[in-house]
């Protein structure tokens, strides 16, 4: 599957909601596929000034 973002991209989810930071690419754990981009990516916020992680589908993200 192919990056849809670099590491440090400034990304919004396409529902809506803050901007955040590309942070990672979540690697697949399948047998066949061990270590694979699987099309997930880890992403940070800041919410009230704690900062939030969470893991999106790459296509459910947009970019700035």
């Amino acid at each position: 599957m192919e990056k849809k973002f670099k590491i440090g991209d400034v990304v919004f989810l396409n529902s809506g909601g803050p901007e955040m930071t590309v942070h990672s690419y979540i690697p697949s754990r399948g047998l066949t596929t061990f270590g694979a981009f699987n099309g997930k990516v880890r992403c940070n916020w800041f919410h009230n000034g704690e900062l939030k992680s969470e893991i999106f589908d790459q296509d459910c993200l947009g970019k700035y």
